[in-house]
């Protein structure tokens, strides 16, 4: 149960410092409840928006943020422990460390949070009026108007479904990736073949393709701005990838000139 508190005044500090989430009112009383509280409005009248559209839409986001994190980060660790399996176990990275280091900086990050700060599920309008759509959050209940359907968005199960979802395709990039490209007979321009570090190569680039499609798909709303980083953050890679083949003391030189 979380619980809310809303004080304008000196004698509600204590009441919103022991609630969940506090909101401070600045009024006649002074600043003491604003200074107190985790969201500090100047009108009671600001409290609808706040609580049936913001506090809706940051629940589902932040809900939908963290969900993605972790699911992110499994699709591409895991592809880890699947070679593994190839390699004996013996602690071997698959991947080129100077390209796997930027995954999380550079090309799995600025998109969701477009998407945790701009997307928008339902018409603003539409949620002030109808404080039903706030169920989703304390009762754990998504109310749909025209199809009626319970989903609890952040629980236990939810959480246990995109963690599989995460195992399942990073099994899927690892062993098709790996077993479906023989870097082991494809020569380069001086007559060598490849390192494994060729399928390590394509399976960071189907991870950084997928997980940041999944925006796209999690996404309400397509606008310039989510699919400008969406792309961008594609493209980043790819960028990235080709400086590194032409540095020479990193493990991915060279792999253009193949």
């Amino acid at each position: 149960m979380t619980g809310l508190a809303i004080g304008d005044g000196a004698n509600d500090v204590n009441m919103i410092i022991a609630a969940h989430v506090g909101v401070g009112i600045r009024g006649l009383e002074g600043q003491q409840a604003a200074r107190a509280s985790d969201f500090a409005i100047g009108e009671f009248k600001i409290l609808r928006r706040l609580l049936l559209l913001y506090g809706r839409e940051a629940y589902r986001r932040n809900s939908y943020l963290i969900l993605y994190n972790f699911y992110k980060n499994i699709t591409l660790v895991l592809a880890q422990f699947w070679f593994g399996f190839h390699s004996g176990f013996s602690g071997m990275s698959i991947f080129d460390q100077y390209v796997y280091q930027l995954f999380n900086i550079f090309f799995a990050s600025v998109p969701i949070i477009i998407y945790a700060v701009f997307d928008e599920e339902i018409d603003p309008e539409i949620l002030v009026n109808h404080p039903e759509f706030y169920h989703q959050g304390p009762k754990g209940k998504f109310v749909m108007s025209l199809i009626d359907k319970i989903d609890k968005i952040f629980n236990g199960r939810r959480f246990a479904k995109w963690f599989a979802n995460g195992i399942w395709e990073s099994a899927v990039i690892f062993f098709i990736s790996f077993y479906c490209f023989d870097y082991r007979v494809i020569p380069n321009t001086e007559g060598k073949t490849l390192q494994f570090y060729a399928p390590g190569i394509m399976v960071m680039s189907c991870a950084v393709w997928v997980t940041n499609a999944k925006v796209l798909t999690m996404s309400n709303n397509f606008y310039f701005l989510n699919l400008f980083f969406v792309f961008g953050s594609m493209l980043c890679y790819a960028l990235i990838f080709w400086i590194c083949t032409k540095v020479e003391f990193i493990e991915s030189y060279g792999y253009f000139s193949a």
